[in-house]
């Protein structure tokens, strides 16, 4: 009876022996799926600071694309406005090579008219014509060359004043043709940079 009733008890306390085991076990899997719980919650805690932080590098990025496309346009606008003074700039230089050409070839083809008008001055500065006053006999010579001086004196001073506007326009091509190409200079440097 002993025996039954050892047996009575062990066959009574097993279930409470696999209960303490399974009770243990339902512990251990309960911290075991609290550890994983916090595991990935904290993964997803640093996922969404990535996510955050990959969202704010997008935004940066997008801004400076449209920096730079800005500035791409600013660019291609000012290199067309460079290439339309350059060549702006060489009309008008071939324009002012033009009219240099045009005021030489006036001041060459009047070169004999020039001479003959400066050479006659330089004779009468070395054979004045006789003063009135100082020779009467040499009253006819005093009003033949004044009668010629009062012929050419006039046609001189005209041929002067050409002469004076011509040298003059000649002198402010030739300024106008060194600040073109200066400026010429200046924007093929600019639009080299570009």
């Amino acid at each position: 009876m002993l025996c039954a009733a050892l047996t009575t008890i062990a066959l009574v306390a097993a279930p409470w022996r696999s209960q303490a085991g399974t009770t243990s076990g339902l512990e251990a899997q309960h911290a075991q799926s609290e550890a994983e719980y916090d595991q990935i919650a904290h993964q997803m805690t640093l996922s969404d600071q990535k996510l955050a932080a990959l969202t704010s590098e997008i935004a940066g990025i997008r801004k400076d694309q449209a920096t730079i496309t800005a500035a791409l346009i600013q660019t291609a606008k000012t290199e067309r406005k460079l290439s339309q003074d350059i060549e702006d700039i060489g009309a008008r230089l071939e324009n002012l090579r033009g009219q240099q050409d045009t005021v030489r070839k006036s001041l060459a083809a009047r070169r004999g008219v020039l001479a003959e008008v400066l050479g006659a001055l330089e004779r009468m500065g070395v054979n004045p014509p006789p003063a009135i006053l100082v020779k009467p006999e040499d009253a006819l010579s005093s009003i033949r060359s004044a009668i010629l001086l009062g012929a050419v004196v006039p046609d001189l001073r005209s041929e002067a004043e050409v002469l004076v506007g011509d040298l003059t326009e000649l002198s402010r091509v030739a300024k106008s043709i060194d600040a073109e190409r200066a400026r010429l200079g200046l924007l093929g440097r600019i639009a080299a940079v570009l």
